[in-house]
């Protein structure tokens, strides 16, 4: 059996973003210094400093430091974490900042400009794509499997739904394949499942007579 090798990559970013905090600066974004001493006087819960949004780090630094162990004392200038007060940021310095008010306001927002603008990243990005059997000028975005034979003209040359006719006359495995409408197969277990797989989403018609007598 050959052995599978999985080979990792990232995109470079547009700009460079240094990695490395400036403890001497303080918090950032109106976050309040507090001294490891201070929160040993006033009895400073670790249940109270999450809320604080400053991460577990500085926390388990905290603790090293209420148990008088080396780790997270000999750094003079990390004996302190921040509160951040404002709800939208966080981070060791408060140096992070959601777009919205709250964590759960910023994932709502984020699934509202999806729907607006389905291709969203691939116009506006930087993106990783997959090559076709075929090519394809879709201009600056991916062309995703289910654009093909979906109907709609993609690629610029309207390779993108050449021979489709032959989907009709595709055969499934009836053991572990379900046949969408168009002719296409996909696994069994994508079958209502919540998400469309197949380009008529035809899989996910959970109250036409298709589905049902499926």
């Amino acid at each position: 059996m050959e052995s599978v090798q999985s080979i990792k990559y990232c995109i470079r970013p547009v700009r460079f973003v240094s990695v490395q905090r400036n403890y001497s600066r303080g918090c950032l974004n109106g976050g309040i210094l507090v001294s490891f001493d201070v929160l040993k006087q006033y009895n400073i819960t670790t249940q109270e400093l999450l809320l604080w949004n400053s991460g577990v780090g500085a926390i388990d630094r905290y603790l090293a430091y209420l148990a008088d162990h080396p780790y997270g004392t000999n750094e003079e200038t990390e004996q302190f974490i921040c509160n951040c007060t404002n709800t939208r940021t966080f981070g060791v310095l408060c140096e992070y900042q959601f777009s919205q008010s709250s964590f759960e306001a910023t994932i709502l927002s984020q699934y509202n400009q999806k729907l607006k603008y389905p291709l969203g990243s691939q116009l506006f990005g930087i993106t990783t794509c997959y090559e076709t059997s075929f090519p394809c000028d879709y201009g600056k975005a991916c062309l995703d499997w289910r654009n093909i034979c979906d109907g709609t003209q993609n690629c610029v040359d309207g390779t993108d739904e050449d021979y489709c006719e032959h989907l009709l006359l595709n055969e499934c495995n009836s053991e572990r394949e379900y046949r969408c409408r168009n002719g296409m197969c996909i696994d069994e277990e994508y079958f209502l499942d919540g998400d469309i797989d197949c380009q008529d989403q035809s899989d996910e018609q959970r109250h036409s007579i298709y589905a049902l007598t499926r």
